[in-house]
């Protein structure tokens, strides 16, 4: 198992073959997965415990930003 500073940076490709837990210490330090066309497809607001789809700032525990646009 390889431990970095506070910091890392992987360009490439990232395997996992088992589980894998993000924020273990429950610090208030979010967690953001961007798509092709949205920076915050999923977020979550480790500091007030919301998942949001689609919005950087979930107004509740689970907030899913409606789809704008053609959705076919």
């Amino acid at each position: 198992m390889s431990r970095y500073a506070d910091d890392a940076t992987i360009s490439g490709s990232i395997v996992v073959t088992g589980s894998a837990t993000f924020n273990d210490q429950s610090k208030d330090v979010d967690f953001t997965v961007e798509s092709d066309g949205n920076t915050h497809m999923l977020h979550v607001d480790a500091g007030n415990d919301r998942v949001g789809i689609a919005t950087s700032s979930p107004g509740g525990t689970l907030h899913i930003n409606p789809a704008t646009g053609d959705a076919s």
